[in-house]
């Protein structure tokens, strides 16, 4: 009944989502004191009502837009903005239409009256409202900012009359850290009370020196310390492991098959609805815990920059980041790739199971060139190999050829649709190498 009840939840949140749509007033706006960049976002229809804590998702939120220059501008970083000083309090507030109230990345969720900004920096500023903050009926655990008065006030999850949040692309402190053993990267990001699914979103729409990211998958006890060494704190990252599909059957984001473990004593407990893989930092172990737990505090990135391999077929696969490219552009970067000596081509998919093997690849949401066109013959599709065209996947209602549409794009969850070769929306690309 627990698990049914969260699918009935995160329903309604993506429902509402769909209605309330967020929109951007104007372009995020450079701040020459600290580097950073900020975004005003408004809700244009408000938060809806009903008791659903909808703060506690908005650093997920953030990463789920379609639109990646919300998620990365200028190479830096979002998240709901965290305000140090009296001058970055000034500058966030002036961005803020007349009488608006936007989030900011303060809140004492996890402890009452302990405040923390959700990136993990120390809380040592604070601009409160007179007799601020109150926790009026012991309910008040998210901070806004009002615009009238530059103020900060604590409110409820869901309260009405927030019209937006505020967005802080940062710079990476540091480059992802290289481990040697397997030649990928591993970059630790602090983000409190952001949910699994969340930071698996977060981590699958990253990108490091054009290589996407996901959620860190543990394969090896070595490649365990490795991530035990990024960071001397006590930290609890979320890890690619879930078993949220079914009971007791761990999964790792991206296909890989879960051979190795290092789970702490009497874990995995199974307790209820802990579908989800921490990291205790703590003894370097893993435990199995609720997605919307008040505990883990970051999640960590993998980048791998090989082409991975489909033990089905025996071909290895490369997803590319390569915004805005045309299908004829990609088609012929794919061709002029080599890797063990085998040439590359847009990804020609066969199978469902192929099919499924592409879907693991990258981000969920992402807009990616495989290798199929009709560009020839109207409605007579065929692979750039030459491969029989037998197996489809088309999203409902494709293809359509609207607007001359002779290319094909892979959507996220696993779906086809036909589009241009010029396509605005496009972010890459996937190139198989077939031996």
């Amino acid at each position: 009944m627990a698990k049914i009840l969260t699918t009935i939840l995160l329903s309604t949140i993506i429902l509402t989502f769909m209605i309330t749509v967020p929109s951007a007033f104007a372009d995020p706006v450079y701040n020459p004191e600290n580097g950073h960049y900020y975004e005003y976002v408004a809700f244009t229809e408000g938060l809806s009502s009903g008791g659903t804590d909808w703060w506690s998702i908005y650093a997920s939120w953030l990463w789920h837009q379609s639109n990646s220059q919300k998620h990365w501008f200028d190479g830096n970083r979002g998240h709901l903005a965290t305000i140090t000083s009296a001058s970055e309090n000034a500058f966030v507030t002036a961005l803020l239409p007349h009488d608006s109230r936007a989030w900011i990345g303060l809140s004492d969720k996890n402890s009452e009256g302990e405040y923390y900004w959700t990136n993990g920096e120390p809380f040592e500023y604070s601009n409160w409202n007179p007799n601020q903050p109150d926790n009026y009926n012991n309910d008040e655990d998210y901070v806004e900012l009002l615009q009238y008065s530059g103020k900060w006030n604590d409110n409820t999850g869901n309260p009405t009359g927030i019209t937006g949040y505020v967005i802080e692309y940062t710079p990476r402190v540091s480059d992802p850290v290289y481990n040697p053993d397997n030649g990928h990267f591993y970059e630790l990001v602090y983000s409190s009370n952001t949910q699994w699914a969340g930071a698996r979103d977060i981590a699958a729409e990253s990108v490091y020196n054009g290589i996407y990211g996901h959620l860190v998958t543990i394969t090896s006890q070595s490649e365990n310390d490795f991530v035990a060494s990024l960071s001397d704190d006590d930290f609890r990252p979320w890890i690619g492991l879930t078993d949220s599909w079914t009971e007791g059957e761990y999964k790792w984001v991206t296909g890989e098959p879960f051979e190795y473990s290092n789970w702490s004593p009497g874990e995995p407990s199974a307790g209820t609805d802990e579908d989800d893989i921490e990291f205790f930092a703590s003894n370097d172990k893993w435990n199995d815990i609720y997605t919307f737990n008040d505990y883990t505090d970051s999640y960590v990135v993998e980048y791998n920059p090989y082409p991975r391999y489909n033990p089905n077929n025996g071909h290895y696969y490369q997803l590319v980041h390569a915004p805005d490219i045309s299908w004829t552009d990609a088609k012929a970067a794919a061709e002029n790739s080599v890797y063990n000596g085998i040439n590359g081509h847009l990804v020609t998919i066969t199978s469902k199971s192929e099919n499924d093997f592409v879907g693991f690849l990258g981000p969920y949401i992402a807009h990616n060139w495989i290798g199929l066109t009709d560009r020839n013959t109207e409605g007579e599709y065929k692979w750039v190999t030459g491969e029989p065209f037998t197996y489809s996947n088309w999203y409902s209602g494709q293809p359509d050829n609207s607007n001359n549409e002779d290319y094909v794009e892979f959507l996220g969850f696993n779906k086809w649709k036909d589009t241009t070769n010029n396509y605005d929306k496009i972010t890459g690309y996937v190139i198989e190498y077939s031996p």
